[in-house]
């Protein structure tokens, strides 16, 4: 799950042979995931990778829609990222709905005006927002069209933050990930949702595969050239699915320490078990938290020369060898195995 829960079951994945849109068949298991065990955001804002991320994603919105007198955010999570955006909008008035008690009760311990819940259509008679964003969170929703159309009625101007489906990576491996979406796959929901496309981009290549799609009533559409999609999901999940194999033949006889403690770190749990029950530890520089799951997190920086499984994304797996080799450890990388 993208809390990084691992739940026993099927992914159980189905993908459109005319659009290429992917969803889970069986949303059933998914009812109460997030007001009841969803603990990604049941924390205090302010982790040093937590602030690195939504910082990110701040600059790039700000740079995208501009400086709103107000913005309702809809799966606010702690706040992490309303408190982000803040610093480019120090003006906004900030407000939002989530509906994981734990996350919600953290945002509110913040200062923000995060009520507790799922989003539901703007009662009559309440105030809009200038700006209406759900930022990672439209995949997870049982019926994406309906989720927007709540949004919309939120805010004057709409933005959808979203993994890319056009390009197979580890978003379709989250079981609670219930919809992998193209750009016109969100763009032909936009439609139907009576909101005219304004822009359409993907993020940037540091925040990864992820779009962005921006919205208004009113407006005519903007031309943008169509992006390139692949059909490679079937590939992408095979790969995955022989990765445990590889890595056991890569780890050899004996115990490893994994270099990463998030997104990573969850999937190695999840997809190469028999891999992850050779790592004693796990190390990070500078760690701000003691566990990951059940292994403890230790500081990287003190290790003395060991074998070192790499759990973080491929992207990064040269650029690490390169500054952990060196050191004198015996690093495992599996970036020539997941086509990315």
């Amino acid at each position: 799950m993208s809390d990084l829960r691992v739940v026993p079951g099927p992914l159980d994945k189905w993908r459109c042979g005319t659009c290429g849109a992917i969803r889970r068949r069986d949303t059933d298991g998914m009812t109460n995931l997030f007001e009841t065990n969803y603990d990604l955001y049941a924390h205090e804002p302010g982790r040093v990778e937590e602030v690195r991320r939504q910082g990110g994603y701040a600059q790039w919105l700000a740079s995208m829609l501009g400086a709103p007198a107000s913005c309702f955010e809809a799966g606010s999570g702690n706040g992490s990222l309303l408190l982000a955006l803040a610093e480019h909008w120090p003006h906004a008035a900030m407000r939002g709905v989530e509906p994981a008690d734990g996350a919600a009760a953290a945002a509110r311990h913040a200062g923000l005006e995060v009520t507790t819940g799922y989003l539901r259509e703007r009662e009559s008679g309440a105030a809009t927002a200038e700006l209406a964003i759900a930022v990672n969170v439209i995949e997870h929703t049982a019926a994406p069209l309906d989720f927007l159309r709540a949004l919309a009625s939120h805010g004057d101007r709409v933005a959808i933050v979203c993994p890319d489906g056009s390009l197979p990576n580890s978003e379709v491996l989250f079981g609670d990930h219930l919809h992998s979406l193209h750009p016109e796959h969100v763009a032909a929901l936009f439609a139907a949702a009576g909101l005219q496309v304004e822009r359409a981009e993907r993020a940037p290549r540091e925040l990864g595969y992820f779009q962005i799609v921006v919205g208004t009533r009113g407006s005519p559409p903007a031309e943008h050239d169509a992006w390139p999609s692949t059909d490679d999901t079937a590939s992408y999940l095979a790969a995955w699915r022989s990765l445990d194999d590889t890595l056991m033949e890569r780890i050899g006889d004996t115990d490893v320490i994994a270099f990463g403690a998030g997104e990573a770190a969850g999937l190695l749990r999840a997809y190469a078990p028999l891999a992850w029950s050779r790592v004693s530890a796990c190390a990070v520089d500078a760690p701000d938290v003691d566990h990951f799951g059940e292994l403890a997190v230790v500081d990287a920086r003190g290790l003395e020369p060991s074998a070192m499984l790499l759990a973080v994304r491929p992207a990064v797996q040269a650029t690490l060898e390169a500054k952990l080799g060196p050191l004198g450890h015996r690093v495992v990388r599996w970036d020539d195995v997941i086509p990315r």
